[in-house]
């Protein structure tokens, strides 16, 4: 629907602009945008059909239908596949790494790519959902993450600042312990404050009283926040340790981390990372934010994504040309990116039939011997490795073979009975295993 718009409304229907769901579609002078969105809600309308939903009534034949019944009930059903699925409370999905650093160059302007992290995937689809272009990149995340957290981190080398981290954490760990004594100290004082404070009551004088149990309240109040306060947590040696550790295996201990921390560390260092692509290339360049920049080129795999692997018109005919008579071997060269099954399974969505069956130079006749000793063996407990082997066929021969002669497996043959097993372990210093 690309190119095509909704018209804008007359003068005297200008009202419906804050009111129609088209408010929230993209306006040109040519009119609204059609959005993908547009075209699901559109799809679930049961208005357009003639039927009209009031709570859980439908009352059908309300009005005259403006849409072809069986056009709108194949949109119904794609729309509303995936609503059987009972629905519960919203899954978390851990962040992807480099989520929210990632730009994509192939436009006008630099475009954040967003993470999907329920699918995996890096994806820039703004002018899609937007209806004025298809969608630009989406693929596996791992396919960019992984290459550039390699360079990334072999890049960023910790071992040299070992030391001032360490002596940081050690100064930490005596800032945290001279906290920790004066705030016993401090505690100490108040107390010894408020024994004294108690002591001074019961005197004559009013003021004097109210004065001391103002006070007492005082240094109540002061010596309960500072007992709510926490105090830092205490600095080990086991924390050294694994500090040191940490710095001088940075690539080992990567993958331990959290995805929240990573990204964290991600962001301190790193300022964004641009990403310019084509159906063969990915180069990234990760800015970091001291002004370096490395540059990664990502040869991108075929069909990484559902997207990639969808039959082109072009495909489709040459493969409507090439099916009727070709070998496999000739339809795979034509198709060098897809296997042999998915080049049987389109043909069968395109309905197209093999006009010469080609046979594998490897293959040969079924003799009446064969088909005697498939008849034998197929019947007993062998496995159709065992047949295959035997008979030096595929194991799809072989079922294909035992289908067209009709034979069966027994019963008793494709639902065995399980076996018993049991273990005798030192029986008189023995070990025996019985079956």
């Amino acid at each position: 629907m690309r190119g095509t718009f909704f018209p804008p409304f007359p003068e005297d229907l200008k009202y419906m602009e804050t009111r129609s769901s088209l408010r929230n579609c993209l306006k040109t002078q040519a009119g609204y945008i059609i959005t993908p969105e547009v075209i699901d809600g559109l799809t679930r309308q049961l208005a357009l059909i003639g039927t009209w939903k009031w709570s859980d009534i439908l009352l059908e034949n309300n009005h005259p239908a403006i849409v072809p019944v069986d056009l709108f009930s194949e949109a119904y059903g794609l729309a509303n596949h995936h609503e059987g699925k009972r629905r519960g409370r919203a899954a978390y999905y851990k962040p992807l790494d480099w989520d929210g650093l990632l730009r994509c160059l192939n436009h006008e302007s630099p475009r954040q790519i967003s993470g999907h992290g329920s699918e995996g995937k890096w994806v820039c689809d703004r002018d899609y959902h937007n209806g004025t272009g298809p969608i630009c990149l989406d693929i596996d995340h791992r396919i960019i993450s992984e290459p550039i957290t390699k360079k990334f981190l072999k890049c960023l080398d910790l071992r040299s600042h070992a030391t001032e981290v360490l002596n940081e954490v050690q100064n930490r760990a005596i800032i945290n312990d001279d906290e920790q004594s004066r705030r016993k100290r401090e505690e100490a004082q108040l107390k010894n404050r408020l024994a004294n404070l108690e002591n001074y009551l019961g005197a004559s004088d009013p003021e004097m009283e109210e004065s001391y149990r103002r006070q007492i309240k005082q240094v109540k109040a002061h010596l309960l926040s500072l007992r709510q306060k926490p105090l830092p947590p205490p600095v080990t040696l086991v924390d050294i340790n694994r500090v040191r550790h940490f710095l001088e295996n940075l690539e080992t201990e990567w993958e331990k981390l959290s995805s929240g921390l990573r990204n964290r560390l991600l962001k301190l260092l790193v300022d964004r990372v641009e990403i310019a692509h084509d159906p063969q290339r990915i180069q990234a360049t990760v800015v970091w934010k001291i002004g370096f920049k490395q540059r990664i080129d990502i040869e991108r795999p075929v069909g990484n994504s559902r997207r990639d692997r969808r039959w082109t018109d072009e495909q489709d005919r040459l493969l409507r040309l090439l099916w009727p008579t070709s070998t496999k071997e000739v339809l795979l060269v034509a198709f060098p990116d897809r296997p042999w099954r998915g080049i049987q399974s389109r043909a069968v969505k395109m309905d197209l039939k093999r006009q010469v069956r080609h046979y594998p130079s490897h293959w040969k006749s079924w003799s009446a011997g064969d088909d005697a000793r498939l008849a034998e063996l197929y019947v007993k407990e062998t496995s159709a490795e065992v047949i295959a082997a035997e008979l030096g066929r595929s194991i799809q021969a072989v079922a294909s073979r035992a289908c067209l002669l009709k034979i069966a497996k027994p019963r008793e043959v494709r639902f065995p009975k399980p076996k018993l097993a049991w273990e005798v372990q030192n029986f008189y210093g023995f070990e025996a295993v019985c079956s």
